[in-house]
């Protein structure tokens, strides 16, 4: 049960987020607005309104920033110039009424009734759609379309990681409970956040794979500020590194640790240019993924295998999550193009006794499932297009990427490779899609110089 901390912070984030941005810049409050309440608000509550789903951590701060952008920068704008841009967005705003209008069916599995999708499930999806992927995007796109706004933005995220490790150590040695204290409630599974001996912390993230995706962010972040011998990174860099992946792995999440390992040998021994080719690569294959995997491209058999040899345990569970996989795509097969949208209708039922069979993990697999291609090639165009545009116009000389906006290209295609096996995303992953998405729009002609 929620207690009254929980109830001020999230009623009170309107007015807090008016202090936490006072005197930034305007690159600095888009980014601000978004990742402080990510960080700090409660999980998994939320204020009911009818038709609409919750107002909770992951609406709200959009909400807040489009009115505090809003106010301070009268021009902007929700339109965005670029067409490619506007089309997806176009989409995102599509998609949901196309899906709905494709659901009015019930679904009957025994006991188990999934109901027809209504008119204000059709809001309910616009809704979620506006503030979870259009705000984001188009706060990135307008606020964030220059390389000194991108060396601003993996700043901060270096300093809001750094500043998080604090809480995320205690909670490693002491276990993860701070949520508890704090409001009053434990907002997921307390066995899924054990592991190896020990403990995954959650601090305010709901889980301990949401911690650890953004202390790899972090991590990432400062090997790029390392690499170019910033100011920040020029004393103690190597330490200040160093640290970082110490605590990423006492997160005990080893993807991403993976992610970042791989993350800083293409960091470190590489040019920007391959930073862009390799987070194009990347991005391609989660482009495609569902049909990669629906064509049996993937070799799924092979990574078993491999990991079969190193940990019977984590292989099983990688075994576990590809049949699930299998099961779900041949579903989301049925209805291909709108997809069979919300109340677990993509999910796989028992015809019987109306048992959940399913388990969803990747967010691909439960994005293909509830909305199709459609939503779908939205969904996944907004985070990918951008990388793909910013190849594209580096190889065709259209404009010059410089090492802040490489290093955030590439920040994103790695938070894109871990949607395929996790759920780990957030609106800061699609304001950074729009962040390339502007300085593609821009389109430099010559390197931006920081002053």
């Amino acid at each position: 049960m929620p207690n009254s901390l929980a109830h001020i912070m999230l009623f009170g984030w309107p007015i807090l987020a008016g202090f936490v941005i006072k005197g930034r810049s305007a690159s600095e409050a888009a980014v601000l607005l978004l990742l402080v309440p990510y960080l700090l608000l409660p999980y998994g509550f939320g204020i009911d309104l009818p038709l609409l789903p919750p107002i909770d951590k992951s609406t709200l701060p959009s909400l807040v920033a489009l009115f505090y952008m809003r106010s301070r920068y009268y021009k902007f704008s929700l339109i965005p110039d670029n067409p490619t841009l506007k089309l997806l967005l176009f989409l995102s705003i599509l998609y949901p009424l196309c899906t709905a209008l494709a659901n009015g069916d019930a679904l009957v599995y025994g006991p188990t009734v999934r109901p027809g999708l209504t008119i204000s499930d059709i809001i309910s999806m616009e809704f979620n759609s506006f503030t979870n992927r259009y705000v984001p995007v188009m706060l990135g796109a307008t606020f964030l379309a220059t390389a000194k706004s991108h060396r601003e933005c993996l700043r901060i995220f270096i300093i809001a990681g750094v500043i998080y490790t604090i809480p995320s150590l205690w909670e490693v040695r002491m276990s993860p409970q701070l949520h508890a204290k704090f409001y009053g409630y434990f907002p997921h599974s307390f066995g899924q956040q054990m592991r190896d001996g020990g403990f995954r912390p959650v601090v305010f993230l709901g889980h301990g794979l949401y911690v650890a995706m953004f202390i790899a962010m972090s991590s990432i972040a400062c090997a790029i500020f390392w690499k170019e011998k910033f100011a920040e990174m020029k004393k103690f860099g190597f330490l200040k590194m160093t640290f970082m992946i110490v605590v990423l792995a006492l997160c005990k999440t080893w993807s991403a640790v993976i992610y970042a390992v791989i993350a800083l040998l293409v960091i470190q021994f590489t040019s920007t240019k391959i930073w862009t080719k390799v987070a194009f690569v990347f991005a391609l294959i989660v482009f495609l993924y569902p049909m990669l995997r629906a064509a049996e491209v993937i070799p799924t058999d092979d990574i078993y295998e491999f990991f079969l040899a190193r940990s019977e345990d984590r292989a099983q569970s990688l075994g576990f999550r590809f049949m699930h996989e299998d099961r779900l795509l041949e579903k989301a097969g049925e209805r291909s193009l709108f997809g069979w949208g919300g109340w677990g209708r993509q999910r796989i039922w028992d015809p019987i006794t109306g048992e959940d069979l399913s388990v969803i993990d990747g967010t691909w697999v439960g994005v293909y499932g509830a909305y199709g291609w459609l939503g779908y090639l939205s969904f996944f165009g907004l985070l990918c297009i951008p990388i793909f545009l910013l190849m594209f116009g580096e190889a065709k000389k259209k404009f010059v990427v410089p090492v802040y906006t490489a290093g955030l290209g590439f920040l994103l295609s790695i938070n894109l490779v871990d949607l395929l096996p996790n759920s780990s995303l957030n609106s800061i992953t699609f304001l950074i899609a729009g962040a390339i998405f502007g300085y593609v729009n821009r389109g430099y002609t010559v390197e931006e110089r920081l002053t």
